[in-house]
């Protein structure tokens, strides 16, 4: 359904003050910027505090992301089952594998390729992990795609299968 929107002086002055918000936004780095979203995410986040049914729904949400009786869904490649996992231990993940044969056991041995929570530490900014693919140019690589603080600026690195480095 197409609204129609009049020319009125209210409809001018969102239309501008929405102009003025993507020119703020445009450059995330900048202080403006930065200042503009930090005072709307403390808005957003008081709002929600204060909501009655805050605690009980956090606390809900967290167990159902961190239950250890969750299915463990991987990729597999290669024999194996590649699995992204979080938990209260590790609450940044996991990136890990197990071969076929274990995943189909009641406890699979997982073996930890890249421990997100260490590797924040080791360099000093929080990553956080979006995703892996095949590495077509090289068979034994796997494109790890991160971001830093969960921004969507992302950046790519390649796991080496062999050498499990990064």
């Amino acid at each position: 359904m197409i609204k129609h929107y009049s020319n009125s002086k209210k409809t001018l002055n969102k239309a501008f003050n929405l102009i003025d918000i993507i020119k703020i936004i445009k450059n995330l780095e900048e202080t403006e910027a930065l200042k503009w979203a930090k005072e709307r995410t403390d808005k957003t986040a008081k709002a929600c505090q204060s909501m009655p049914t805050y605690k009980v729904v956090k606390k809900e949400l967290e167990s159902v992301c961190y239950d250890q009786r969750k299915t463990p869904f991987g990729a597999i490649r290669k024999g194996y089952v590649y699995n992204f996992w979080m938990d209260y231990k590790n609450p940044q993940g996991l990136w890990r594998r197990t071969l076929v044969e274990s995943y189909s056991q009641d406890k699979p041995k997982w073996e930890v390729l890249i421990d997100f929570d260490k590797l924040s530490k080791k360099l000093g900014k929080k990553v956080i992990y979006r995703g892996g693919s095949d590495y077509f140019q090289n068979p034994n690589r796997f494109l790890i795609t991160m971001s830093c603080g969960g921004k969507d600026e992302m950046f790519f690195r390649a796991w080496d299968l062999e050498k499990k480095i990064l």
